[in-house]
């Protein structure tokens, strides 16, 4: 066994990421194909190969032999993957930044840190925000429910202990 060496021409920066730094991680790019077309040149017509042709095989010899082979068209799909991996984070002053790696770092990413994954954090967010949505529509509600019971109960139809009983069930249920 022997040890090997490897010397960088530059030096590389090393940065240190704390977890809860990082914003998300995604695939940013497309992969798309082409096709690349060669070959089908050739034909037309060759003055050497219609004398020939003619010595050998008369009027005839002379229009085929005076035919240039025609090359074999060739197609050749080629795949250009310009996809890659984006890591967000916050640096020390709060301000956003943006790393690039390797498409195949995905998966890395990935096992390391899936909750970092930017669907799941898009996932969280959203339901977070449908959770406080509901929270305040259903305090809103709640408020609704005890004006309507102070005024049911200021037009006599509700007793104050009926009033008190019911205002209770409805301010308990406000986290």
């Amino acid at each position: 066994m022997y040890n090997k060496e490897f010397y960088l021409s530059q030096p590389v920066d090393i940065h240190y990421i704390a977890i809860e730094s990082i914003e998300y991680f995604k695939v940013k790019g497309e992969v798309y194909k082409e096709t690349k077309i060669s070959g089908g040149g050739g034909g037309g017509s060759s003055v050497k190969g219609a004398v020939v042709g003619h010595a050998i095989a008369g009027g005839v010899g002379a229009v085929v032999g005076s035919r240039n082979k025609i090359t074999e068209v060739k197609s050749e799909l080629i795949t250009h993957d310009e996809r890659v991996t984006l890591l967000n984070y916050f640096d020390e002053n709060k301000e956003r930044r943006s790393l690039k790696f390797n498409y195949s770092d995905y998966q890395k990413f990935n096992d390391l840190i899936p909750e970092k994954e930017f669907h799941i954090v898009n996932s969280t967010k959203s339901s977070r925000l449908i959770s406080s949505q509901t929270a305040m529509l259903n305090d809103k509600n709640i408020t609704e429910q005890l004006r309507e019971l102070a005024k049911l109960r200021d037009e006599g139809i509700l007793t104050d202990d009926e009033f008190n009983t019911k205002k209770k069930i409805l301010l308990d249920k406000i986290k």
